[in-house]
């Protein structure tokens, strides 16, 4: 389109009022969406003071775990109350759940007193978002191997805290030394912190119980191990993942360790039952599954373990069993693989789930 002289007179104030409109108007405006909800912020404070046999550093590191375990608590009573998650803690503590979603900061640290009368404060804070929260708590809910592993971790820290917090309170005043117990302060130390490396190797671990990258779960299990090697923990991951790299004799030896440092560990007695029959010794290994099963009787996945031992032993009625149970708590697929091929026919009026 053409304009001439005229035209362009008769249309310059049009265009300028165009003009001035795409400038200081944006095109297709569109209303801002609505914000979500706000995330929860739960925060808490530890005052540990510190002097004498007890460093700065020490106190420092011990307020920061006591204020995270205060956290997963507060955590806790919240998903307990929440509607969506009724009836899902009546069996179970809400604490292992909100230890795997607590990602604590600290966000305060404060030194007050002087030389041997003085303290520090830790502030960790965590925040969460609701609904993406209770989500995340369902799918834990799920996963009971890793919520076994977490609540392992909770008791463990909690022993330790226990004896810190009991050798803190012996002293006379805050300037008190005694003997050993400078290096009791520095021992129970290095075991908070062995846990701390093996709590961040957890999401490693899969919702069948195989950790991804197990090259990465040894050499940060034998880090864990080097800091605290009375640990029970990081020697059974450090078992499981040898296990995983075809180091079988290795890793029941590990799983001996693990069990001698805690014969209640019932991952592990799992654990190494899963290395005899890796190692063709069946009948040590249903004992070795018997074991962890009379420690946590409602893991699914220790009776079909069990089950596949009973297998390998051809006792297929004691295996339909473990299989017919471990369907009742939730794992039927090794039930419908053994009536695939005619093992278990028999129907069971309270195995409805795997008909």
């Amino acid at each position: 389109m053409f304009f001439t002289a005229p035209d362009r007179l008769q249309w310059a104030p049009h265009l300028a009022l165009l003009l001035f409109l795409l400038a200081h108007c944006p095109a297709h405006a569109q209303p801002a969406p609505p914000a979500g909800p706000a995330p929860l912020t739960f925060s808490h404070t530890v005052a540990q003071p510190y002097g004498g046999d007890l460093s700065e550093e020490n106190a420092h590191e011990a307020a920061a775990v006591l204020a995270r375990h205060a956290l997963v608590d507060m955590v806790a009573r919240w998903l307990a109350s929440r509607p969506q998650l009724d009836g899902a803690f009546e069996e179970i503590s809400a604490r292992p759940v909100a230890d795997a979603l607590v990602e604590a900061h600290i966000t305060g640290s404060e030194f007050f007193g002087y030389e041997d009368d003085a303290g520090a404060a830790v502030t960790m804070e965590t925040a969460l978002h609701p609904e993406k929260t209770v989500l995340q708590a369902t799918v834990l809910l799920s996963q009971p191997m890793l919520l076994h592993l977490y609540a392992a971790c909770l008791k463990r820290e909690q022993h330790i805290l226990n004896q810190f917090v009991a050798l803190a309170a012996a002293r006379r005043s805050p300037a008190d030394r005694a003997p050993g117990r400078e290096a009791a302060f520095n021992r129970h130390i290095r075991s908070l912190r062995s846990m701390r490396i093996y709590r961040q190797a957890l999401p490693l671990l899969q919702a069948d119980g195989v950790w991804q990258a197990p090259e990465t779960v040894v050499e940060t299990m034998r880090e864990a191990i080097d800091k605290d090697g009375l640990n029970p923990l990081p020697w059974n991951a450090l078992g499981e993942a040898r296990f995983q790299l075809g180091q079988t004799l290795e890793a029941a030896g590990d799983q001996d360790t693990a069990l001698r440092l805690d014969p209640a560990f019932a991952r592990a007695w799992h654990s190494r039952g899963t290395t005899y029959l890796k190692l063709h010794l069946p009948e040590l290994a249903v004992e070795d599954y018997s074991a962890a099963i009379s420690l946590a009787p409602q893991m699914a996945q220790f009776r079909q373990s069990r089950g596949a031992a009973y297998l390998v032993l051809k006792n297929f009625s004691a295996m339909c069993e473990d299989y017919r149970t471990a369907c009742g708590l939730g794992r039927c697929e090794s039930l419908h693989w053994a009536r695939t091929r005619n093992y278990c026919t028999a129907p069971r009026s309270a195995d409805t789930t795997a008909q």
